[in-house]
């Protein structure tokens, strides 16, 4: 699967082989691909991710441990997200006050007015 830095993915594994050296992606969570490397020495490519940051690695080239990209699928927005989306800002724009009209400066009485 062809990857792009910027897209959005979902993490559909965490079967990580060292789990417990670094912070890695969690199943079901969405995330933002950084970085994308490879193909590692089992010809497979690696991503690095926004949301995790982890310490460079002195044997590794560019330093930062990446993330096996078959983990991942790219995320799918759907229909009903997006309409989701468009009643919220018309909910959003509906609890905003108004504004009140301006106030307008009082006349001055007009000769032969007797109030």
């Amino acid at each position: 699967m062809a990857f792009h830095i910027g897209q959005k993915v979902v993490c559909i594994s965490d079967k990580w082989r060292n789990p417990h050296t670094h912070e890695c992606p969690v199943k079901g969570r969405v995330y933002t691909i950084r970085a994308i490397g490879g193909p590692d020495l089992e010809g497979q490519t690696g991503v690095i991710v926004e949301e995790i940051r982890n310490p460079p690695e002195s044997w590794r080239l560019l330093g930062e441990v990446g993330f096996r990209a078959v983990f991942f699928r790219p995320l799918v927005e759907r229909k009903t997200d997006t309409g989701f989306a468009i009643l919220e800002e018309i909910r959003r724009r509906e609890t905003v006050p108004a504004r009140e009209p301006a106030l307008t400066a009082p006349q001055p009485a007009q000769s032969g007015d007797l109030s």
